[in-house]
This record gives structure tokens, C-alpha cells and sequence, in this order.
């Protein structure tokens, strides 16, 4: 059966969540998690090989849970089962969106001991910041990726819509599968960059919301679903991309 490209993703997000996670459990569980997502073990052996939406949701889903590290082992502290909970409800009597990320970023500093998360507002735009806090500190693409999703993904939630982001930044190199980051952000996305970012429109920022604890646990529940991808996906985006980096 043809799956178009958009409905997967490239099996190096896959890699790059085991990686980290191998530090934090034994590779007989992550061959049982890999399993359970319904992810055949030959096709990680594959460069080109892609992997449903759903297979990497239910993957995140049984490493988050079964080692009880919500970031599975992307950085150096565990981020405790519950972790998330708590920085979205820090967040719900914020009176602006601009309020609630800085609210976010604040908790997500004290759980992180070698990276340090800033939202600055410079202007027109809304800037979400990853930086080194410490010198020893490990980049770890897809966990720079998924913090910055992450963001993106509480930033939609409290809006109650998808909101637009004007461009994402990494401080690593363009990775083979580098074309597939079109598929979760909705903006141009630029490597080897001297920070990691995210910049949105300011107008977003000022935006006050309301969301409940009923909402928020669904919203939880169902984590990464309802934030990994982007919905605003340009057609032909992944082309471009791949056109730009061929530069």
C-alpha cells in the first residue's frame, strides 16, 4: 500500500530517541518498545526507511512510560513521570500566552542541569531559546527538536489553534533526514545556527486564553500526538527543503 510522505517520518527521529534512551535502559527493553510501536526491527536497519505517525507516537509512548523519563534520556537529568503535568499547570492562570511560556521555560530550568531555556520578546517576535549552561553539555539533535516542538505544541494548545511560527533555528548540523523537520514545523528551518530557536509573531504572545484542568489532561494523555506534526504543512515543503540544503 503507497503512504504518501507527509503520513511518515524518516527513521532518523527514530534513532535519535533511542540513542538517547539507551542510555536509560537495557537494550532488551528498547527492543520490546520498538516492538510495541509496531516498528519491524530490520526497517531501523534501512537509511531510507520511513515510519508511520502512529508507530512514532505509540514509540515515544512506550520509552517515555516504561522508563519513567518523560524526555527519554535526551538530557542529563530525568525528567521525572508527572513533570509535564506540572509545567502545563503553572501555565493555566498565566494572563497572556507570552506569560505562560515564561512560566514554562522558568520550571524547565529548574529540572535541566545542562541546558537553560529562555523566551525573550525583541520587538515584533517571541523568541524560545535553547543555550548551553554548562560546557560538557551533549547536543542531541532530536532532543533540541522535540523542546522546541514541545513549545510550539503547548504554544497551539493554549491558543486553542495552531498557531503560526515565523522560523526555527538549530545549533547542529543539517542531519541526512534534515528535509523531514518540514513535517513538524510550520516555517523555514535553518542548521548550524548559533543557538537553538523558536521565533513566533509577538501578536501571539499578547493573546490571553483559557484552558481548564479537564482540558489539559486529555492534552497530556495523548502527548506527542496532538503536537508532534504540524497541520500547517505547506504542500511540496520537504521538497523545498531538500532543494535549499542541495545548495
Amino acid at each position: 500500500m503507497h503512504t504518501d510522505a507527509g503520513d511518515t517520518l524518516s527513521t532518523g527521529f527514530v534513532h535519535g530517541l533511542l540513542e538517547a534512551a539507551a542510555g536509560i535502559t537495557t537494550p532488551e527493553r528498547l527492543r520490546g518498545f520498538v516492538a510495541a510501536a509496531g516498528i519491524a526491527p530490520d526497517l531501523l536497519d534501512a537509511p531510507a526507511a520511513r515510519v508511520t505517525r502512529d508507530q512514532m507516537v505509540a514509540l515515544y509512548q512506550q520509552v517515555a512510560i516504561g522508563t519513567g523519563d518523560e524526555m527519554m534520556g535526551l538530557w542529563s537529568r530525568r525528567i521525572r513521570t508527572g513533570s509535564l503535568k506540572l509545567l502545563c499547570t503553572a501555565m493555566l492562570d498565566a494572563p497572556s500566552i507570552l506569560t505562560a511560556l515564561y512560566r514554562f521555560t522558568r520550571v524547565w530550568n529548574l529540572l535541566l542541569d545542562d541546558w537553560r531555556l529562555e523566551c525573550h520578546r525583541l520587538g515584533e517576535t517571541v523568541e524560545v531559546t535553547l543555550e548551553r549552561a554548562a560546557d560538557d553539555a551533549v547536543t542531541r539533535p532530536f532532543g533540541h527538536a522535540l523542546m522546541m516542538k514541545l513549545h510550539h505544541g503547548v504554544t497551539s494548545w493554549l491558543a486553542g489553534r495552531e498557531t503560526p511560527v515565523t522560523g526555527v533555528d538549530f545549533a547542529f548540523p543539517a542531519p541526512a533526514h534534515a528535509a523531514d523537520h518540514a513535517l513538524l514545523f510550520p516555517c523555514p528551518v535553518r542548521f548550524d545556527a548559533p543557538v537553538t530557536r523558536l521565533c513566533m509573531p509577538a501578536a501571539i504572545g499578547r493573546e490571553s486564553f483559557r484552558r481548564s484542568r479537564q482540558e489539559m489532561l486529555p492534552f497530556l494523555h495523548a502527548a506527542p500526538r496532538q503536537w508532534l506534526f504540524t497541520t500547517l504543512r505547506e504542500p511540496q515543503m520537504a521538497d523545498r527543503v531538500r532543494d535549499e540544503l542541495a545548495r
